[in-house]
């Protein structure tokens, strides 16, 4: 029966068990694991490290000599301090995950943005054109009733001369 583990799960074991960070990264990575992955996993534990020490130092700066060994637990009497670790390494991956969520977001927004300026051009052009082809429009009409009105003034120019005459109009 095979039982599956999470990263984080099998991160854990090998720091209950004392194995160095430096080897746990070259054996998930041996195991197949995603470097990056790995790397946000190693990044994690060791800056809780960090954070257990200065801890440590703080509150044996502050006892002085009068701290004993016992006062710092060790790993291994620490279950609620891996505990905390794994819920520190998944809210700092949680939050890593979501900052490049957002920044995907902004820049899927920045697009947006762009683009409709681009569509605000173009919806201000298409207007410019649909009003330049309205005043083609009006002006193509124009020439027509003019059209006409010459037409009519050659068909009727003759009977138009005559009455000029009659009337004494040239």
């Amino acid at each position: 029966m095979t039982v599956k583990r999470t990263l984080n799960e099998i991160v854990e074991v090998m720091i209950n068990n004392n194995i160095p960070l430096s080897s746990i990264k070259n054996v998930l990575l041996d195991l197949g694991f995603p470097s990056d992955k790995v790397e946000k996993v190693i990044e994690a534990y060791k800056f809780m490290e960090r954070q257990i020490e200065s801890e440590g130092q703080e509150v044996n700066g502050n006892e002085g000599i009068n701290s004993s060994p016992n006062d710092n637990p060790s790993r291994e009497n620490d279950g609620l301090g891996s505990d905390l670790r794994a819920s520190l390494i998944t809210l700092e991956s949680e939050l890593k995950r979501q900052k490049e969520v957002i920044d995907k977001i902004e820049q899927e927004l920045m697009k947006s943005i762009i683009e409709i300026g681009e569509l605000k051009k173009r919806l201000h052009a298409l207007e410019e054109t649909r009003a330049s082809r309205n005043i083609e429009q009006e002006v193509k009409a124009l020439k027509a009733r003019l059209d006409a009105l010459i037409d009519i003034i050659i068909d009727n120019a003759p009977a138009l001369i005559e009455e000029f005459k009659r009337r004494g109009l040239r």
